[in-house]
């Protein structure tokens, strides 16, 4: 380990200590979680010490625990649903990330809820559902807490600990005989995908997805999960994990998607998949540079588009997993001396067609790839993250005690000479646009390049994601940051189209916002043209802060 190296991963595990070191900060707060009845009210209320924790930045309110609900009306409706709106917003992401008094090793590891919001504009009603995926893991940690119904405050050998292992979380107490063979299971927390609803406008089928394993089946209407879907087609099966982010090919309605395929080394599986019944029409594996994490994907005219990038597991690192002896997320190290490469994969038989040395950087997610023929030219656009992914990285472990905001990114564009396959520029581009993660676009546009990137943004004081913002990628020009009131917190933007839509951004924009004061969210819809709100559905409880969403139009439950 060089020297620059050593003295990087040793800042962050300076930082790490000291978030979870630091004692919280006495603050007085008004709001729900300032009236300690209000919170004692809680199915399960937080221990003193993590209630400090949540008064000293309540948007960490949206952290805890969520209370599931059969589907019901929503009838506090502020505004009028548009009404040629009409069909089904799910999210996904963590609804729980303790267990009682005791917390998976990051946030990315809690356990899987799907939040369902029905509308209907011709009618202007609606209806909510809210649901744990109900997955082996969930089942395990249910029946592992039963014996534990009051644990609050107690040392961690008294507390029911996990029933089994996540990426980030070892099982039980953590010992290592404990989790000896054991591999990481999935939470299924962060995308839902609608597929099989036909053009005759039937009820869909529902999947919720983490690269942690397979897809799980979950029914469209009431959020009952139905179990595992396997992946095959004639003669094939998939053959690996089934990544979060899918691209669906605006011209075919095919899905494309990746996995990681395990052993002593890893790969990536690409997939091509029929949109309408999920049948695998292709597959293609190829080595990847090193053991590292791919999770988003763009898919352009001719490929689909990756970036490795080196936050890596070690060589060795997988059998300290199988011994017990280690979390499988917590192995990941930055090693910027092994470079960082888009990688291009073409769309018709999958297979690695270029490679291309970029200049070291780090991200999660992508924003589009296209390609202009005329010049023979891939642009890729992404979400660059700012800031040190080890301290990112551990403020994400444990967000009840992270200091400070969190890194978020900037938009940076990369130009590939398809011919030559060499990276001709590569530069930021949007300067005014506000920190920000979670981009979206009009993603089944498909008549040009696409000029509109709709980002879950914050302000300078904030401690999370508490806006919405629209960026002309043409002219770099960035709308007003638009927030929803005082300690409010939204979620990342969906857009949704307009039956009809001729413009790329003829549609709106929905997001759901976490009302730390109130201890609740409400889903905003706003004209994506305009960013002006059209209408706000108050919900009776909170939905946590997640992830990733889609949305089924004509799908009313």
């Amino acid at each position: 380990m060089g020297t620059g190296l050593g003295l990087r991963l040793a800042l962050a595990l300076a930082a790490a200590a000291a978030i979870t070191q630091r004692a919280p900060t006495p603050v007085q707060v008004k709001g729900f979680w300032g009236d300690v009845s209000r919170v004692n009210s809680l199915p399960d209320p937080p221990a003193p010490e993590r209630l400090a924790r949540i008064r000293e930045q309540i948007w960490r309110g949206g952290l805890e625990p969520a209370l599931e609900t059969d589907r019901i009306a929503v009838t506090d409706i502020v505004g009028c649903i548009p009404e040629d709106l009409s069909g089904t917003i799910c999210r996904s992401g963590p609804g729980r990330i303790r267990v009682l008094d005791s917390q998976y090793g990051h946030w990315f590891d809690g356990d899987g809820i799907l939040s369902s919001v029905s509308l209907d504009g011709a009618s202007q009603s609606a209806s909510f559902a809210l649901k744990y995926v109900e997955t082996d893991r969930f089942k395990a940690q249910q029946r592992r807490n039963a014996p534990y119904p009051e644990t609050r405050g107690a040392a961690p050998e008294e507390r029911p600990g996990f029933g089994l292992a996540g990426a980030w979380t070892k099982r039980s107490q953590g010992k290592w005989w404990q989790n000896f063979g054991r591999f990481p299971t999935n939470p299924a927390n962060t995308a839902p995908l609608f597929f099989g609803q036909g053009e005759g406008g039937g009820k869909p089928r529902l999947l919720a997805l983490c690269e942690g394993g397979p897809p799980v089946e979950v029914d469209a209407a009431t959020l009952e999960t139905l179990g595992d879907l396997t992946l095959d087609g004639p003669g094939a099966k998939a053959t690996s994990t089934f990544s979060a982010h899918y691209s669906t090919d605006p011209k075919t309605g095919d899905i494309y998607n990746h996995g990681l395929i395990l052993g002593a080394s890893a790969s990536l599986n690409v997939m091509r998949l029929d949109g309408e019944g999920m049948e695998l029409k292709a597959q293609a594996d190829e080595p990847l540079p090193y053991f590292t994490f791919v999770h988003d994907a763009a898919l352009s005219q001719s490929h689909l588009a990756y970036i490795t990038t080196p936050w890596v597991i070690p060589d060795g690192g997988v059998l300290k997993v199988i011994t017990g002896q280690a979390a499988f997320g917590d192995l990941y190290e930055w090693r910027p001396e092994l470079g960082c490469n888009i990688r291009l994969h073409g769309k018709g038989d999958l297979k690695l067609s270029h490679d291309v040395s970029i200049p070291t950087m780090t991200l999660y997610h992508l924003l589009d790839a296209w390609e202009d023929d005329g010049a023979g030219e891939l642009r890729l656009r992404c979400a660059s993250l700012d800031g040190e992914r080890e301290v990112l990285e551990a403020r994400f472990a444990d967000l009840y005690r992270a200091d400070g905001k969190l890194p978020l990114c900037h938009i940076h564009e990369y130009v590939i000479d398809l011919e030559s396959g060499e990276l001709k520029s590569e530069a930021p581009i949007c300067p005014d646009a506000a920190p920000f993660e979670l981009p979206d676009m009009n993603y089944a546009w498909a008549k040009g390049r696409r000029r509109f990137a709709y980002l879950n943004a914050r302000t300078p004081e904030a401690g999370w994601t508490n806006g919405l913002q629209k960026i002309n990628l043409e002219t770099g020009e960035a709308s007003e940051l638009i927030t929803f009131g005082e300690e409010t917190y939204a979620a990342g933007p969906l857009f949704v189209a307009r039956d009809g839509a001729i413009a790329e951004d003829d549609g709106y924009l929905l997001t759901t916002v976490y009302n730390a004061l109130e201890h609740r969210s409400d889903v905003v819809v706003l004209d994506a043209r305009s960013m002006k709100v059209e209408c706000t559905l108050r919900l009776d409880r909170h939905v946590p802060h997640g992830f990733h969403g889609a949305f089924c139009p004509g799908a009313v439950f």
